[in-house]
C-alpha cells in the first residue's frame, strides 16, 4: 500500500492511496517550515500548534519542546506498556492490519491476511499497532503509532505533548 499523501484534495476519491502522492518519507519541509523554525530560533514563536501528522515541522528543525502535533505525527511510535516514544525514519502506520479490520467490519469478511500483531480497537475497529516491539529490554512490549485515530476522544487525548516524555497523548 503506498503511504502517501496527494498534493491536491479530492474529496470525492479519499479512500484512493494510489492517487499520485507523494511518499510520506519524501516530503520535505517548505519555506513556512523553515520559517516558523527561524522565529522559534529567533525567540519570536514560542510554541507551535499543528493538525498535520506529517512531521515536517520537526524536520524543518523546530525542537518538540516548541512544537504541539495535535493530530500526532506518521514517524512516531510509543510503547503501549511504558510510554517510551521512538521517532522513525520511516512510516510506521500498519496499513494492512488496519485494511483487515477495515473490510472486515464493512463486508463482513476480508482477503487480508490478519497479521500476527493486529489487535482491534475497541473504539475505531481499526489496529493501531505497528507489528514493532519496545527495545527496552525490561519491557519488549508492543509499539502502535502516534498517529490520532479519531476514535479518541478529547477527554482522553487532550493533546499530544510538546515534549514526548510528558505522556501526553495527540487531540482526537
Amino acid at each position: 500500500m503506498d503511504h502517501s499523501i496527494s498534493d491536491v484534495n479530492d474529496d470525492d476519491d479519499d479512500d484512493n492511496d494510489d492517487d499520485g502522492g507523494v511518499p510520506y518519507e519524501e516530503l520535505r519541509p517548505t519555506y513556512t517550515h523553515e520559517a516558523l523554525c527561524k522565529l522559534v530560533q529567533l525567540g519570536l514563536l514560542k510554541h507551535i500548534i499543528s493538525q498535520n501528522g506529517d512531521g515536517l515541522h520537526g524536520l524543518s528543525g523546530i525542537p518538540l519542546t516548541n512544537l504541539s502535533e495535535l493530530h500526532g505525527n506518521v514517524f512516531t511510535e510509543k510503547c503501549e506498556k511504558c510510554g517510551t516514544c521512538y521517532e522513525r525514519p520511516f512510516y510506521v502506520l500498519d496499513d494492512h492490519a488496519s485494511l483487515y479490520y477495515e473490510e472486515l467490519n464493512d463486508f463482513g469478511a476480508t482477503t487480508v491476511k490478519k497479521p500476527r500483531h493486529a489487535k482491534q480497537c475497541d473504539l475505531c475497529g481499526l489496529c493501531h499497532r505497528t507489528g514493532r516491539k519496545c527495545t527496552r529490554k525490561v519491557c519488549m512490549q508492543t509499539l502502535h503509532h502516534f498517529q490520532v485515530a479519531f476514535c479518541f476522544s478529547v477527554k482522553t487525548s487532550l493533546c499530544q505533548s510538546h515534549s514526548y516524555e510528558n505522556n501526553v497523548t495527540p487531540m482526537g
